[in-house]
């Protein structure tokens, strides 16, 4: 009889990849939302801060994560780390890719080893404007380290290799060539190159995706994040099934870079990435997140509008009765953005009378005054607000929300930009196109 002969145990490629080694990625849920979390209150206690003061930091020094959040986070460390499965300094072959993408296949001075692993990975997140998606990836890009600079140990050549995990930006109009030049701009800023400078628009489309191919290897980039992707929408995309020319800009973006891309959207992205089926199937098999605004039963909704209540509004505890949470909730339909402009209005209002309590009337003034631009946000299934019902039960009237406490903010370490800009910039000159 035959003895079976014992099977080795797999290592995944990335697991002694100094490119994934380096990123130090969170895997605790509460420990990344200890670290991304932004709460002054919990330091701090705002009772005789003037309006403006409070809202200026209510506005941009507060952050309390919510679950999706964490799938945001999720999703963006899966696919940085799949983008450098076959990606690995301490490897000839990496260097190989990197002058193929560099002078089309010429030798260089460390030799050429052919090497065509495909990063077949992307993915979309898609939510109703004004719900935070764009502020959560920010602040989940944060936790990355901006650029790494690895020693001459990690690298097969024995020479220092300058990485930047992560680019991303917002696209701001229809042209392929704008988000092409962003994406330079975007490595621009990081490390001090000119790759803006020297690819200007009138290359042409195939130039600039080729200098952005480059520039992905030389750097390292293991994860392209566009923003605002629904600006791509042309008339002809807005068509259900009629192919869309900036959908198959996607696809050959998706098929050049060889880097993970993730899109961010309203749900209008969704209708547009089907003009194209192989876009389509290339932006939602991975990662595909889909979100909406919080639901009026939501416990992360109700404790959030309390502590905004009570530490930025009146600066101390005061009942918040469901029939409260609920008036709140059909004001602001669970919309971040609208929550932001009603209770900076909220405040306003409170400072200004010297009001003291909070009060059916009160909540509904405020409303009066912000109606215009509320309506507009929160328009559900096109039924403006004034069409629901603020009715509760007796028994509902009883039931009040406290605070949750959340865990300290952790700001996670800076990176310091200037030898990485030094560096950046010495890789230009060496790397760039002749």
């Amino acid at each position: 009889m035959k003895s079976k002969s014992k099977k080795s145990q797999w290592v995944s490629p990335t697991k002694l990849n100094p490119l994934v080694a380096k990123l130090n990625l969170i895997g605790d849920k509460q420990a990344f939302m200890s670290q991304i979390e932004l709460r002054q209150d919990k330091q701090f206690n705002f009772n005789g801060v003037d309006a403006r003061e409070r809202k200026r930091v209510f506005g941009c020094e507060f952050y309390a994560p919510s679950d999706f959040a964490w799938e945001i986070y999720k999703a963006i460390s899966e696919m940085i780390e799949f983008g450098y499965r076959f990606k690995n300094i301490a490897y000839p072959s990496f260097y190989a890719d990197m002058n193929k993408a560099a002078i089309g296949g010429q030798k260089r001075v460390e030799g050429k080893i052919k090497a065509d692993k495909k990063i077949d990975m992307a993915g979309c997140i898609i939510g109703p404007a004004g719900l935070g998606k764009s502020e959560t990836v920010n602040r989940a890009v944060d936790m990355l380290p901006t650029t790494i600079l690895h020693p001459a140990s990690d690298t097969a050549y024995q020479k220092c290799f300058l990485q930047i995990p992560c680019i991303k930006t917002d696209i701001n109009g229809r042209s392929t060539l704008s988000v092409l030049q962003n994406l330079l701009a975007a490595i621009d800023d990081k490390i001090g190159t000119k790759y803006y400078e020297d690819n200007p628009q009138r290359k042409g489309e195939g130039h600039l995706i080729e200098a952005l191919a480059n520039a992905c290897w030389q750097h390292g980039i293991g994860l392209v994040i566009l923003d605002e992707g629904q600006m791509l929408i042309t008339e002809s995309g807005k068509v259900s099934g009629k192919d869309s020319p900036n959908a198959k800009f996607l696809q050959r973006l998706f098929n050049s870079l060889k880097v993970p891309i993730l899109l961010i959207g309203t749900p209008e992205l969704e209708d547009f990435l089907s003009c194209n089926a192989h876009t389509l199937r290339r932006y939602k098999k991975d990662a595909d997140i889909t979100l909406d605004n919080y639901p009026q039963d939501s416990d992360y909704w109700d404790n959030l509008v309390t502590t905004i209540i009570q530490k930025y509004v009146f600066c101390r505890e005061v009942v918040l009765t469901s029939a409260y949470l609920r008036q709140i909730h059909v004001y602001t339909a669970g919309n971040y953005s609208a929550l932001q402009i009603y209770c900076k209005a909220l405040i306003d209002h409170v400072e200004e009378l010297n009001i003291t309590r909070l009060s059916e009337k009160l909540l509904k003034d405020v409303y009066e005054l912000k109606k215009s631009v509320l309506n507009k946000l929160t328009r559900l299934h096109k039924k403006p607000i004034q069409e629901r019902s603020l009715k509760v039960s007796l028994q509902a009237l009883k039931h009040t929300k406290k605070v949750v406490p959340m865990p300290n903010d952790q700001t996670p370490d800076s990176v310091a930009l200037n030898q990485s800009k030094e560096l950046g910039r010495a890789a230009h000159d060496i790397f760039r196109k002749r």
